[in-house]
């Protein structure tokens, strides 16, 4: 005999109250992609991705706590980022997290998803800063020569099952793109997305066009670093790609695939501590040495707090400053002046 489906008026009623909810898991997702639309048309790439991931957490936990998009409210981005929390996500991909939501939301009440901006005057919390290596002088001088060590059979037998050619290849092009991140305080990305029409040796200049905050920037460069990339250019492989370094393939170079390669150099050269970002501190950190305006301006910042940020102390430059400074001995050597001078006109 076939059963009956009972009627049950409490799960008819959860259900009904859900539904009225605006079909909530619809909703989010025709929102958010709404949302990556945009982006992918005004950003990066690697900006889509990231707010991708970011959102992808949220909706999938907002669906589960039955909170349709419309009753999104600040309460709930705390209680989000306390289930974060308790997930073990850092400081920092919360705070990536919470910045994404206030982007979407806001997106959302200007698309008319949405009455309001529910996130109005939220306080983003902060996060703990990740500590940053800026590698010494010898560090960098030992990194480069092994750079040319490594793939030197003479001095590296491994490098005996590589040809010759492509050892030659490796050697230059890698050279070139670390020796380039010093001599710039680009980033990785930025470095790697360089195109052969940004690379203006003639005028002493590179000009970096796929940045952080998407605006181009010119930035000088020196004969060393000229040199080294004309070295690399004489074998770069013969491929039509506007991109400066390439891979062995002839194709784009991913950021992470160089930095298992950076990491690779790392432990050749018995060193450790320091990733490629470090360079960019190292470079920020010479540069305000002279100016601190001029360093801003090279490393793409709009504010001076930011470029600070990257500033880190160098005890000989510190003390130089302040002996040529004197303070103190200033002021005394004017007080034993003027002694000396009312002694003179007393006698």
């Amino acid at each position: 005999m076939k059963k009956t489906k009972q009627f049950n008026p409490i799960a008819m009623q959860k259900k009904s109250i859900f539904e009225q909810k605006s079909g909530s898991s619809v909703l989010w997702e025709t929102a958010v992609t709404d949302f990556l639309l945009l982006v992918r048309g005004t950003h990066e790439e690697a900006t889509e991705k990231y707010y991708q991931s970011r959102l992808k957490f949220l909706v999938n936990w907002s669906k589960e706590q039955e909170i349709p998009l419309s009753e999104f409210r600040a309460r709930d981005l705390r209680r989000y980022l306390a289930y974060r929390a308790d997930k073990g996500v850092s400081d920092a991909t919360r705070r990536h997290d919470a910045v994404s939501a206030r982007a979407f939301l806001k997106f959302c009440m200007r698309e008319e998803h949405i009455d309001g901006d529910p996130l109005r005057g939220y306080q983003i919390p902060k996060s703990s800063k990740p500590y940053i290596k800026c590698p010494s002088d010898d560090e960098i001088r030992k990194l480069l020569k092994s750079m040319q060590d490594r793939w030197k059979p003479s001095i590296n037998p491994e490098a005996r099952y590589v040809h010759a050619t492509a050892r030659l290849f490796f050697q230059k092009r890698n050279y070139a793109i670390v020796a380039g991140l010093i001599e710039t305080a680009a980033r990785i990305g930025e470095m790697l997305a360089l195109t052969v029409e940004g690379y203006q040796p003639e005028l002493g200049q590179i000009v970096i066009r796929k940045s952080k905050g998407d605006e181009p920037r010119i930035v000088p460069i020196s004969p060393t670093w000229i040199e080294a990339v004309d070295s690399y250019l004489k074998v770069r492989l013969k491929v039509e790609s506007e991109v400066l370094f390439v891979s062995e393939y002839g194709t784009p170079i991913i950021v992470n695939e160089f930095g298992k390669r950076f990491r690779g150099y790392l432990k050749y050269a018995g060193l450790s501590g320091f990733s490629l970002t470090g360079f960019r501190h190292y470079a920020i950190s010479q540069l305000a040495k002279t100016d601190v305006w001029a360093a801003s301006i090279i490393a793409g910042h709009k504010d001076l707090t930011v470029t600070r940020g990257y500033l880190h102390g160098d005890p000989d430059h510190v003390r130089s400053v302040h002996t040529l400074a004197n303070p103190l001995g200033r002021i005394m050597v004017n007080v034993r002046s003027q002694k000396q001078m009312q002694l003179k006109r007393v006698i």
